[in-house]
């Protein structure tokens, strides 16, 4: 199984290390979240649309505000989720920042921020690969220029749905995250 990214961004969630599997595209076959009262999807046939909602002009830095495991809603705001940041850049560059609170993985280590790249589908979902993982598939069944909802199972077999609204449009220092800098 695929490891997730557990932290706090993407921590796109977390970030955790994402085991993903088929799972709904819409919001109404994924049950336990607000995701009804988000603004409706976008035609997936007009890529530029999508890409342009995804990362505006160069990036988008999305911030975790609600968790759903398993059709139950988690307190993001007291746990290692609380911070958890994705930027997503037009070049295809991912970045999933856990922020000061990163979750602990498995093994009693903290899962650290994680950078890869992202390609979209056929399908409402993203491809993406973090360097040194094997590839994920993240379903986005809400999407808009200020609203992200991702659906996923990770690797405890947990079905996860995330929503996420902008906070940033600027590109961060990619440096920054390099073990090391």
């Amino acid at each position: 199984m695929k490891n997730r990214l557990l932290s706090s961004l993407l921590a796109l969630s977390c970030f955790v290390l994402f085991a993903c599997e088929e799972l709904p595209t819409t919001p109404d076959e994924t049950t336990g979240s607000s995701a009804s009262a988000k603004p409706a999807g976008i035609s997936f046939t007009d890529v530029p649309t999508i890409r342009a909602k995804l990362a505006g002009d160069s990036s988008k830095t999305w911030k975790l505000i609600e968790r759903v495991e398993n059709n139950v809603r988690v307190d993001v705001s007291g746990t290692c989720f609380k911070d958890d940041q994705i930027t997503i850049q037009l070049d295809q560059k991912i970045i999933f920042d856990v922020g000061l609170t990163p979750c602990i993985a498995e093994n009693n280590l903290a899962i650290k921020s994680q950078t890869g790249i992202w390609q979209l589908t056929d399908r409402p979902s993203l491809l993406i690969q973090v360097i040194d993982q094997p590839p994920f598939e993240v379903r986005f069944p809400t999407l808009d220029d200020q609203n992200l909802v991702l659906s996923f199972r990770d690797a405890g077999d947990v079905d996860i749905l995330e929503t996420y609204v902008v906070i940033d449009t600027a590109s961060p220092d990619l440096a920054a995250l390099k073990p090391g800098a």
